[in-house]
């Protein structure tokens, strides 16, 4: 389902840019991966770049929570750098976008599917929307929670997804 592709290091990706997991600055050609493989510790891969920037080049990195059956709605984080790891962007307009996504779970359903066919329950999948459809950028079984008062103006959405772990919980058994 996603546009891009990953690779283990042995391999040669088809696309570039590419970037190692974990966490690497670009790989611009073949050549570049090559030089670079030889001193990467085992257990990294190579990622081909999906730039999923909207037309004033802000990323979305979306994350919702999947326990048992259920999709739980997390966050929205938006950020000019492509590589989002908080919500750097938090103008009203943005939070307004987030607390929206939260409260509406849009994509719930192919979410839902994805972790049925990765066969996991528990965790929370990264992900961002190119064209309208989702790319998974990984599921963490090992998940983080934030809870409310952590964050200025975002508290409503640490609420509520709190709220709807909780939900999922006890749906559980």
């Amino acid at each position: 389902m996603n546009a891009f592709n990953a690779y283990s290091p042995g391999e040669t990706p088809v696309r570039f840019p590419v970037f190692l997991r974990p966490e690497s600055g670009f790989l611009k050609t073949a050549p570049r991966l090559h030089d670079t493989l030889p001193r990467v510790p085992n257990g990294q891969i190579a990622v081909e770049f999906c730039d999923t920037a909207d037309a004033s080049r802000v990323y979305r990195k979306y994350g919702a929570y999947v326990v048992g059956e259920r999709i739980v709605p997390r966050h929205v984080f938006f950020s000019r750098d492509w590589l989002v790891k908080g919500a750097d962007l938090r103008d009203s307009n943005y939070l307004a976008e987030e607390l929206d996504y939260v409260r509406g779970n849009p994509h719930a359903a192919p979410l839902l599917e994805v972790c049925r066919t990765a066969h996991i329950g528990w965790g929370r999948v990264d992900y961002s929307l190119l064209d309208g459809r989702i790319q998974v950028w990984e599921i963490n079984t090992n998940p983080l929670f934030a809870l409310p008062g952590i964050e200025n103006g975002r508290d409503e959405v640490h609420r509520l997804a709190a709220h709807g772990v909780v939900e999922a919980l006890l749906a559980l058994e």
